[in-house]
């Protein structure tokens, strides 16, 4: 969930897996060396503690006679029904909402590579700027977008385009949308001069139209959180849930109630901070999209097939 400006601002490829074993070789004991490096894991280790100490308090003061105030577990059975029917859905949403933000990077590296190959097909390979421009604006576009859905674009990132392209392009609100309406408009210019006919037009807008329809389609995910109502309430759920859940467990766990709650607790915690970091997939978390990695491929996909951008000197 959070967010940052190009690779630096996040975790590199081999960062995200260096630690998660193939299938080939599945070991649980791998992942348990992993366990620090998790996020969730850091962010969980100074409240769990807290519980953990919470929970011995209770147990000492019970052990002393200082706490009369009990009940069994029949209260908390119940509750935890209701507690993890409100996580599944929290967890289900979250995870819809990576999916979909999946499945549209998908479509962009698709649409990218199937422009690109169309344009290489159809344009005549003496048109090398318009080429060059074209490629360089497909290229850098997924670059834009991965900026835009974080802390904004900046269009002097975009190397592949020339100096004075960015300079225009940093002008613009709206860097990806400017980029998309430079595309409309070389296309549109390629026909006004008969490179293309308009029929070929028209199968190339279609993949522009895919690219513009995944930029919206992020943005509504980008822009529309889980309400915070919704949030606040659970987290006081699970708060009320493990604070009282000592009440109906030291009678019959003693001191083994420090575990359990502390079980209980990771569990419950994490199920809901999972949901919250995935609710953002765009982000440099280690389970969100790997946006840095996905747009360096489709960047070197299309400057493959089309050619070097603008800001590539020509061959001599």
């Amino acid at each position: 969930m959070r967010s940052g400006t190009g690779s630096r601002g996040g975790l590199r490829p081999e960062q995200r897996l260096r630690f998660v074993p193939s299938g080939q070789s599945f070991s649980w004991f791998a992942f348990l060396r992993a366990l620090p490096r998790d996020g969730t894991f850091k962010k969980l280790v100074g409240s769990t503690l807290f519980v953990a100490a919470y929970g011995a308090v209770m147990v000492y003061l019970y052990d002393h006679e200082m706490l009369r105030l009990r009940f069994g577990t029949a209260l908390h059975s119940i509750l935890g029904i209701t507690l993890g029917l409100l996580l599944v859905i929290r967890t289900n949403t979250a995870y819809e909402r990576w999916w979909e933000g999946r499945k549209l990077i998908g479509s962009l590296v698709n649409s990218s590579r199937n422009l690109a190959l169309k344009l290489h097909s159809f344009l005549d390979p003496e048109l090398t700027p318009v080429r060059a421009t074209l490629a360089a604006l497909i290229a850098d576009f997924p670059l834009a977008l991965k900026e835009h859905l974080r802390d904004g674009a900046d269009a002097t990132h975009l190397s592949d385009l020339s100096p004075s392209t960015q300079q225009q392009l940093a002008q613009q609100p709206h860097v990806p949308l400017a980029m998309l309406g430079r595309i409309y408009d070389a296309l549109h210019g390629l026909h006004q001069r008969q490179h293309i006919s308009e029929a070929t037009l028209i199968v190339l807008t279609r993949d522009v139209d895919v690219i513009t329809d995944v930029l919206g389609a992020c943005e509504r995910i980008k822009k529309s959180p889980l309400p915070f109502a919704y949030t606040i309430h659970l987290k006081i759920f699970i708060l009320v849930f493990i604070m009282t859940l000592p009440l109906g467990m030291i009678e019959s766990f003693g001191w083994y109630t420090v575990p359990g709650l502390v079980l209980v607790f990771y569990a419950m915690a994490g199920l809901e901070l999972i949901g919250e970091e995935i609710e953002d997939p765009f982000g440099t978390d280690l389970n969100d999209i790997p946006m840095d990695s996905i747009a360096e491929t489709i960047r070197v996909n299309v400057l493959h097939v089309l050619g070097p951008g603008e800001a590539t000197p020509a061959a001599p």
